[in-house]
């Protein structure tokens, strides 16, 4: 069956591949990550038109990986000499196909954490060409399993997974200006993320910086302040490690291409990111992600 090998600080480990894994930071995912610069649900491996495929489904600045591109985003994964046939993720992360067989049938222990394969998957499971059963139930008028049910049986709590076609991966919308989105900012690695329960949507490149101005000006002034005129925002800016050569415009702009991004990943009422006012003589702007959501990471 496919197979892969996860690198990680310093753990290693392999486990088998249904027909479509999810890979990242959150307990839901089927390759759990635990390394916090691993984006929540960073990464999909499926069993594509007879082939291994992946795609990022979060933080694809910081992912590399090499392979035929295919339709909607999937490249192909497969086995090749040298370092070939992986997926990297800033360095931290690191995933290799070690096994290109098709999907089968594997079953895992949800306390444990263990696979179970072969010999040990038919001391609990009967497997009658697509249908699976537990042990001993097919004698009786017990329905076949569905792939992703959990059966207890001989005192484990176990989920089988049995090869099937996936459903489409859909991306679940994130209101962005909800008053429990949790930011998390990374400004040396110019990264940022918004958190609302399980979903998840991130950002990076120079859009962040911009960001990260505007969250510390929220940090630094209080729940009721945080304004910022384009020319403070700018001198900020550039005084963060922004491009002196820009024009000033370019604060406006970086913010657009934040909104676009976050709304490309799934993120809803992405206009609203930013509140704006008008003074006498000149307009503000503002984060609108309230101060007691917001953390930088390495802010001191």
């Amino acid at each position: 069956m496919g197979r892969i090998r996860i690198e990680s600080a310093g753990e290693i480990w392999e486990q088998p591949l249904s027909t479509s894994t999810i890979l990242g930071r959150h307990w839901s995912c089927d390759a759990q990550i635990r390394d916090r610069r691993v984006p929540m649900r960073w990464l999909e491996l499926r069993w594509l038109q007879g082939i291994w495929a992946w795609r990022v489904n979060d933080n694809a600045h910081d992912t590399r990986g090499t392979g035929k591109v295919l339709d909607q985003g999937w490249r192909a994964l497969a086995i090749s000499e040298g370092e070939g046939g992986r997926v990297t993720c800033a360095d931290v992360a690191q995933i290799q196909l070690i096994d290109a067989a098709p999907p089968a049938v594997f079953a895992r222990d949800l306390a444990s954490g263990a696979f179970l394969t072969d010999g040990e998957l038919h001391e609990h499971f009967e497997v009658h060409g697509d249908e699976v059963f537990p042990i001993g139930a097919a004698e009786g008028p017990a329905r076949p399993l569905m792939d992703g049910a959990v059966s207890i049986i001989r005192g484990r709590s176990l989920r089988i997974h049995i090869p099937s076609d996936p459903p489409a991966t859909e991306r679940m919308l994130i209101n962005i200006v909800h008053h429990q989105v949790t930011l998390d900012i990374w400004p040396e690695e110019l990264r940022a993320q918004f958190t609302l329960g399980r979903e998840v949507v991130a950002a990076s490149g120079e859009c962040v910086r911009v960001l990260t101005i505007y969250a510390q000006a929220r940090l630094d002034q209080g729940a009721n302040e945080g304004w910022l005129s384009t020319d403070r925002a700018y001198t900020t800016w550039i005084q963060a490690g922004g491009n002196p050569e820009s024009a000033r415009e370019r604060i406006g702009w970086e913010k657009g291409k934040l909104r676009t991004r976050l709304a490309q990943s799934g993120a809803v009422q992405v206009a609203r990111l930013f509140e704006g006012r008008r003074l006498a003589k000149h307009s503000e702007s503002r984060l609108a992600t309230s101060p007691l959501q917001i953390t930088i990471h390495g802010h001191k």
